[in-house]
């Protein structure tokens, strides 16, 4: 059941146009946001006055349908939304490499920009965000993505007032809509515990059937490899496959990631992973992050 006045913003949000129809879900841990951008997704893109909306899932921690240490999409509209709720998996997706958003603040903020613009113009845009509020990083991280794409909503979900140093910088930097929440009475406090279990479900069930891939690195392909914002060399002495052995990557072609896999090794100038991807074709760089599966 939704919280006290969720429609009411939402029979609002759906009047909007242009970059109105964007809204950032802002909240700390526990707080729902994620229950409330699910929500608002289906509920704007099925009865009479149904449009298509895009939610963005950018809570790297524990996201809700992307998978951990991604920033991905997934479109609603009236004619695919049971098709979206059939599939568990995002229709696009962007590895960031970490699932703690404060050791990867700038790609954070442009990873947010970029999975916003692959939505597609006729779409109205949800986009939930990390639960990292608090102190200066938690303020830079949410006030960068929000300059970055310039919403035309900001919905704060808090319990007292955690949110308010963030809300009272949004005026001089995009002037945004504020509307307040309290959290749902549903939301429940969840254990560090917990959240670690819950990331290693999604893996699980992402990798449950996957497939050796064999990516050349060498002559034509000219794949580029980075770990830690550093460039690697296959070559260099320093290169070390023992350490990076069960490192979760993302195959990418450009910024978009095709798919993660499970770095084995390298052999005679390859690559080798465990992914859910037929072909390494389209791959042209691979960046290893801090996940180990």
């Amino acid at each position: 059941m939704p919280a006290a006045g969720w429609l009411d913003f939402l029979g609002e949000f759906a009047l909007q146009t242009g970059r109105r129809r964007t809204a950032i879900i802002l909240g700390g841990p526990d707080s729902g946001k994620s229950a409330f951008a699910s929500f608002a997704a289906r509920f704007l893109a099925s009865g009479e006055n149904a449009f298509p909306v895009c939610l963005v899932d950018a809570d790297v921690g524990q996201s809700s349908i992307g998978l951990p240490g991604t920033i991905s999409i997934k479109r609603y509209s009236l004619h695919t939304r049971g098709l979206a709720l059939k599939n568990p998996w995002p229709d696009r997706m962007t590895f960031i490499g970490a699932v703690n958003p404060a050791l990867r603040i700038p790609e954070m903020i442009e990873g947010v920009k970029r999975m916003a613009a692959r939505c597609g113009k006729q779409y109205a845009v949800l986009v939930d965000i990390t639960g990292l509020v608090s102190g200066g990083l938690g303020r830079a991280l949410k006030l960068g993505k929000i300059k970055a794409l310039r919403p035309g909503y900001v919905i704060a979900i808090q319990k007292e007032v955690e949110l308010e140093h963030i809300l009272g910088a949004l005026p001089g930097i995009a002037g945004p809509k504020i509307i307040r929440f309290k959290p749902s009475r549903m939301a429940k406090k969840t254990s560090g515990a917990a959240r670690a279990n819950y990331r290693r479900q999604r893996y699980s069930q992402y990798f449950a059937s996957v497939r050796l891939l064999k990516v050349p690195l060498g002559g034509r392909h000219k794949i580029r490899l980075n770990y830690r914002r550093m460039q690697l060399d296959i070559c260099a002495m320093d290169f070390d496959t023992e350490h990076l052995a069960g490192n979760i990557a993302g195959l990418n072609k450009g910024a978009d990631t095709l798919a993660l896999g499970v770095f084995k090794s390298i052999e005679k100038g390859r690559a080798l992973f465990l992914a859910p991807l037929e072909s390494a074709v389209k791959i042209d760089n691979i960046l290893f992050g801090e996940i180990f599966l």
